[in-house]
């Protein structure tokens, strides 16, 4: 026995709804690692120019409303999080290196996510083109 045509209807319209949040996921996830991708090319600039003088003026923050001139001295000398609240320091020339392997983790989050991005978009192509799913959502 075949079904009705509205519950056929309302599945079609309820896999549309899934694929729509989904796309929103990875949509919110995309912008998450372009966002960590930007700040990792910022840092980097600071981290080529800032050994190239052993002191620099900066404005100190005092607070949360408050900063005071002031100045960064042993600039070569980067604090480093590894994770679970361990920190190291490192030269500007080693944290570089741990900022590249970040970015390439980065990288290949990003690019791994287009993938998946990509195959929803076809997903919802077909729903739209065929009326009926052809695979589950991933």
């Amino acid at each position: 026995m075949n079904p009705p045509i509205t519950d056929l209807a309302g599945q079609i319209g309820q896999w549309t709804q899934q694929l729509q949040e989904r796309q929103q996921q990875l949509d919110a996830e995309y912008n998450r690692l372009q966002t960590f991708r930007n700040d990792y090319d910022a840092l980097e600039k600071t981290l080529m120019t800032l050994p190239d003088e052993t002191t620099r003026s900066a404005m100190i923050p005092i607070g949360k409303l408050a900063f005071m001139p002031g100045k960064l001295i042993h600039t070569n000398e980067i604090t480093v999080y590894l994770g679970d609240q361990y920190y190291a320091e490192r030269s500007a020339k080693q944290a570089l290196g741990i900022l590249d392997r970040r970015r390439q983790v980065v990288d290949e989050n990003i690019r791994l996510l287009e993938a998946r991005r990509n195959g929803l978009q076809a997903k919802s192509e077909a729903v739209g083109q065929a009326g009926f799913p052809s695979a589950d959502l991933g």
